[in-house]
């Protein structure tokens, strides 16, 4: 079974087609295609509240273009979702109107416990010991979702405005870092979790970069040297050195300033880094809905 999920963050447009396959009770997502559109959407929302008539157009032109592609692939069915910087946006409703009379796709604006609960939805797809508790960590451009996992579902969760682009443009709302960490605490005082998952698309490249065998655990103290080692460079130099896209390059070290201030924070030393997010919560629950209504 084929199914897409859209994922509409603040640094960038994802479309995820993925074929779902289930073999001795175990699923399995297997990734047909992947486009990411470093469209940026919170450049514009951080600094002035609205999204640009440049960006609108760059948005719904990338709607158009997934819709092509989820056509070519047959998929049974998608769900579109649009996070931080659309819910943020003065005239998001606005353009996800115009965006579904040019293309027919429905987008759903989700606040933040929902998109950690797609994102969530994706822990029965590892193999990790249930019986433990896990600090969950995913950063975006707008919005970094904390949740304390047991038995695979979240026990308490809460979405701070700290994310990539909002640290890039110098837009952290007044006391939200303290907020992030004070809740970390809290948390971790009284579930004491000693793993954490960390999902978003910087995560995924900063284990790539720091090791080399497709490693699914990630040393937080490697995660620092790598950091400290991209701050003291230049964003063109960043991206020769370890092949980088330029809207990669420039938020990736704060993106691990975030993961790391959690991270040293509560005392983990390291993090799982499954390569799942929310197209991936996406499609698995599509798949799970359709498989119920047939019975």
């Amino acid at each position: 079974m084929k199914f897409a999920g859209i994922d509409i963050g603040s640094n960038a447009m994802r479309l995820l087609i993925g074929e779902v396959l289930e073999m001795n009770n175990k699923v399995h997502v297997g990734k047909l295609s992947l486009v990411r559109l470093p469209v940026r959407l919170g450049s514009d929302v951080f600094d002035s509240g609205y999204i640009s008539p440049e960006k609108e157009i760059d948005f719904i032109n990338g709607i158009e273009a997934f819709r092509i592609i989820m056509n070519i692939h047959q998929v049974e069915g998608y769900k579109a979702y649009a996070t931080s910087a659309m819910r943020n946006a003065i005239n998001g409703n606005e353009i996800v109107k115009k965006t579904f009379e040019r293309t027919g796709i429905d987008i759903e604006i989700i606040d933040g416990d929902k998109e950690g609960e797609t994102i969530l939805s994706t822990f029965h797809l590892l193999t990790l010991d249930p019986n433990k508790p896990y600090l969950y960590i995913d950063v975006g451009g707008g919005s970094t979702e904390i949740s304390l996992l047991i038995n695979g579902k979240s026990e308490i969760n809460h979405s701070f405005n700290v994310g990539t682009v909002r640290l890039l443009s110098g837009k952290i709302p007044e006391g939200e870092w303290d907020a992030m960490l004070s809740w970390t605490d809290k948390v971790s005082e009284k579930y004491k979790p000693e793993f954490a998952i960390g999902t978003g698309g910087n995560i995924n490249k900063l284990i790539k970069l720091c090791c080399q065998n497709n490693e699914m655990v990630l040393n937080v103290e490697l995660m620092r040297n790598l950091a400290e080692e991209m701050m003291d460079m230049t964003i063109q130099e960043r991206m020769q050195k370890w092949d980088l896209r330029s809207d990669r390059a420039d938020v990736i070290v704060h993106a691990a300033q975030i993961y790391l201030n959690v991270l040293e924070h509560v005392g983990i030393s390291s993090i799982i880094v499954p390569k799942l997010g929310l197209a991936d919560g996406i499609i698995y629950n599509l798949y799970k809905n359709a498989i119920e209504v047939t019975g």
